[in-house]
């Protein structure tokens, strides 16, 4: 959809007289052609300077010189995030596209389990157990498992302060799960953002009771997720990872391949392909052991 200044006047109440031509919503790192971001903190102006597919910016009177300095298009705002955010959640309602659900006669869904009626495919064999909630915007492919009481599709949480007050952003991605997935009782998964990408869930991966996967992570394949685990936004779990119980895994980071999690860890940085880490905050389990055998000596 192209943004021009029409729609901007009409998404934020308010006249807009320049010609701003955009194709996308983004933030500064941005990979969309025709990019429209926000800037209200300069700490983030190098990123949005070096960023070829920025081609418009709604920022403060402050920085606007810089920003037009820098080749993009400005729009003024004493309130960028607000208007940015706003305006995304004008284009989400109106690019929102309805289509019926679609259940294969093959599966099972209990009496007393909730199934949108619209925006769901629930593939071949799969089980919806009583009290299961499966929201708009979820794909399961074929022998799904979904326990009672888990809820898959949920909005996810993404909150922004604003001179105006707390904003709520719309989540109109999808949570898209592979085959052969089981999603245990109680366990909650967010729907992904527009523009920030799905929610995914690799086949054979099996998620214990009471886990969060929260909105935007990509889960790999034969991935054991346990109980009351949890994943923070925008992080990539790669394949055959192990995430011990009540372990928490920090927005934004990769876990790579065959890596393991030890149960109550709080993961704060990247974990390698392969890796163990232990601890609050997290680090290498055999350093873990080290240390914890030091502090034992020296007691």
């Amino acid at each position: 959809m192209k943004i021009d200044k029409q729609l901007l006047s009409e998404a934020l109440g308010r006249r807009i007289d320049a010609e701003i031509g955009c194709a996308a919503l983004g933030l500064v790192e941005s990979d969309l052609p025709g990019t429209l971001t926000f800037l209200d903190d300069p700490r983030f102006f190098g990123a949005l300077e070096a960023n070829p597919h920025i081609v418009a910016v709604i920022t403060t009177p402050d920085l606007a010189g810089r920003v037009r300095a820098a080749g993009k298009a400005v729009l003024s705002s004493e309130d960028p995030r607000y208007e940015f955010y706003s305006l995304y959640n004008y284009f989400c309602l109106r690019t929102y596209v309805r289509t019926p659900t679609r259940i294969d006669p093959s599966a099972v869904v209990h009496p007393r389990a909730y199934v949108a009626e619209y925006n769901v495919s629930i593939g071949a064999g799969c089980l919806i157990e009583p009290m299961a909630c499966v929201m708009p915007d979820v794909e399961l492919g074929h022998d799904c498992i979904v326990r009672s009481g888990a809820t898959v599709g949920t909005e996810g949480y993404e909150k922004k302060w604003t001179r105006k007050g707390v904003l709520s952003v719309r989540h109109t991605g999808c949570v898209r799960v592979g085959n052969a997935v089981e999603i245990g009782a109680n366990a909650c998964i967010a729907k992904g953002m527009r523009f920030l990408g799905d929610t995914r869930i690799g086949s054979g991966t099996k998620i214990n009771a009471l886990a969060f996967i929260g909105h935007c992570v990509s889960i790999g394949r034969d991935c054991l997720i346990h109980l009351g685990a949890s994943a923070s936004g925008g992080s990539v779990v790669e394949d055959r990872v192990w995430i011990g119980p009540k372990a928490t895994v920090s927005n934004r980071l990769r876990v790579g391949a065959g890596a393991r999690i030890s149960l109550g860890a709080v993961v704060t940085t990247d974990v390698p392909t392969g890796g163990h880490v232990t601890g609050n905050f997290a680090i290498e389990h055999s350093l873990f052991i080290r240390n914890l055998k030091r502090m034992r000596e020296v007691q």
